[in-house]
């Protein structure tokens, strides 16, 4: 009965937004451009309000969320390092969890989506423009990525890129509209870390375009107080070795160093941004819709200031996530975003726009089938808990071990584990990871007791514990790795439980 309630408040919801869209007299011919962009959003609707199965998520997104509704607390960050990178998204996740919600944040995602899309309708007047603003938008097949889990990340880049039209256009810059677009770059910072990068240039401008007085200071500093005072306060007293950017994070910054090496492709940059380099990693790039922007002929010269801060923020923005950052896709969105901003001002294309408009809905053909992938996929799990159960064991990463792990181990005690998806498991658990080469990490997992040693694959080489005082207990059936990607489900897995007779690692 509950889900035949929610589905019908969808609907009504629906019906809502069409009718606002008349009220609004907001006309938008709906050819077959917009029928194909229709199908795409509704496909990611289904996605994003699906089971979770993304293993970010499944790791510290809703992880740490699950963490702190269960013990009222936030998760040492040498206990699980990955935690350390928390921000408001995992908070606005536990609030989700509180209500037995875990597709909060995947739906908070999709719904940041489709707001921007309908506020820039009300600026683009023009239905052909506003047609290659969409397709320009959507094109990417990151976005799949983006809401289809409870990983907080489309909505802030959407949230700069609106701060960055708003700077640029605005000629006014009152007292509420510091406020506003302060408060917002302080949000977005601590939602999640590389946002400090691209917030800090749209500060630049704000500072550049705006009076420096007595009241942008105080308030500059009385957001910086609210965002990072308390929280720097915080990280000091749980850190051992507190540094400058622990003002904004509680991670370490050799955690930060090793993180931002990752690689999701084996193709140079920026060759990485565009091609898969496996079937694998198809929702990792950016799509080629950026190359449109070759074909502009004329831009609006009333604008043509705004248009060159646009281009200067851009080139700022991306050096910058280039040497601080991951050079991933995901990360690389916010570009694409911000240059999404220079069809508002374009006057004229080098070809037709009805050419353009097939190039972009070409570009936008590999999302959609992807996303209609995983509609076939994920769709069942909004049926029943059984056929949510069913999605996720061939779907979610590590669930099938996972229930396992909680089948054999109580929820009161605490492991040590090598297993990613934290949130699926209900004991109270600490990362294992690279033993020798971090001593904070070392010293913590010394002297603190622990009940089960929980890994999988265990082999000679990576175990590290053959010197302390185990009682082997169980090995688990072998398992065929879950993935929502079909070509990496590509190997099995197998889950060891080891109990330490003293709970102690110290003398071992």
């Amino acid at each position: 009965m509950s889900w035949i309630i929610s589905y019908s408040a969808i609907c009504f919801g629906v019906y809502e937004i069409i009718f606002l869209l008349k009220k609004k007299n907001i006309n938008i011919k709906f050819n077959y451009y917009f029928f194909f962009i229709f199908i795409y959003l509704f496909f990611l609707f289904v996605i994003s309000i699906s089971a979770p199965t993304m293993a970010d998520a499944l790791d510290y997104h809703l992880g740490v969320a699950n963490y702190i509704n269960n013990f009222n607390e936030l998760p040492n960050p040498y206990a699980w390092p990955s935690s350390a990178l928390f921000g408001l998204g995992e908070v606005f996740n536990s609030l989700g969890l509180k209500v037995y919600s875990d597709i909060a944040g995947s739906l908070l995602q999709f719904i940041a989506l489709i707001s921007f899309l309908f506020y820039f309708r009300k600026i683009i007047s023009k239905n052909f423009k506003y047609l290659i603003f969409c397709l320009f938008i959507l094109g990417s097949p990151v976005v799949i990525f983006f809401v289809s889990g409870a990983k907080h990340q489309i909505l802030p880049q959407l949230i700069t890129t609106l701060i960055l039209y708003l700077l640029v256009t605005n000629k006014v810059f009152n007292l509420k509209f510091l406020f506003l677009i302060t408060f917002l770059l302080c949000g977005v910072a601590n939602i999640k870390l590389n946002f400090i990068l691209t917030g800090f240039v749209l500060f630049l401008l704000l500072a550049f375009k705006s009076s420096i007085n007595f009241k942008f200071i105080f308030i500059c500093f009385l957001n910086f107080v609210i965002f990072f005072l308390f929280k720097a306060t915080y990280n000091y007293f749980e850190l051992i070795d507190f540094s400058f950017i622990n003002f904004f994070t509680i991670a370490s910054k050799d955690f930060l160093d090793n993180l931002s090496r990752y690689a999701e492709s084996g193709l140079i940059f920026p060759l990485g941004l565009f091609l898969p380099s496996s079937v694998g990693n198809i929702t990792t790039i950016l799509g080629f819709q950026i190359f449109i922007l070759f074909l502009i002929k004329k831009f609006n010269y009333n604008n043509i200031r705004a248009i060159i801060e646009i281009l200067i923020i851009i080139i700022v923005s991306s050096v910058l996530l280039f040497f601080f950052t991951q050079k991933i896709g995901r990360i690389f969105y916010e570009i694409i975003l911000y240059s999404s901003l220079f069809i508002v001002f374009i006057d004229k294309y080098r070809i037709r726009v009805r050419n353009i408009n097939n190039l972009l809905l070409l570009n936008l053909c590999l999302p959609l089938l992807i996303s209609f992938c995983g509609f076939l996929i994920l769709s069942s799990s909004l049926i029943s808990n059984a056929n949510r159960n069913k999605v996720m064991r061939s779907n979610a990463s590590e669930y099938k071990g996972a229930e396992w792990v909680n089948e054999n181990i109580s929820f009161k005690d605490t492991i040590l584990t090598d297993m990613r998806s934290l949130s699926l498991l209900n004991a109270k658990s600490i990362v294992l990871y690279d033993l020798k080469n971090n001593k904070n990490y070392l010293n913590y997992v010394k002297n603190i007791n622990i009940d089960y040693i929980v890994v999988k694959n265990v082999n000679d080489n990576k175990f590290y514990f053959q010197n302390c005082n185990l009682i082997f207990l169980k090995k688990s059936p072998n398992f065929f790795k879950e993935t929502r990607n079909i070509f990496n489900r590509n190997e099995n897995y197998n889950i060891y439980i080891f109990k330490l007779k003293s709970r102690s690692l110290g003398k071992c």
